[in-house]
């Protein structure tokens, strides 16, 4: 029998997620994903600091390639 996937699993996935979401340009469900990885991440943090802390900055870097996507697709439409 396979094991339960714990917190940590489960953020990462989130944090997939949303790149996958934001890869097909679905910023709404990236988002959304991404802020359930960064809750998860959060309180994990608070647990143990040294080793969710690097998780936490993967998913803010990731959170803010997002909204440069976001303004580049806003620029573009704008330009049309």
């Amino acid at each position: 029998p396979s094991e339960a996937p714990n917190d940590s699993d489960v953020a990462r996935l989130f944090n997939l997620l949303g790149l996958l979401y934001q890869g097909t340009q679905r910023y709404t469900e990236a988002e959304a994903a991404y802020e359930k990885a960064l809750e998860i991440y959060q309180s994990l943090s608070e647990q143990n600091h040294v080793v969710f802390e690097p998780e936490l900055a993967v998913v803010y870097n990731n959170v803010g390639n997002l909204y440069i996507d976001k303004c580049f697709l806003w620029c573009y439409n704008i330009q049309k």
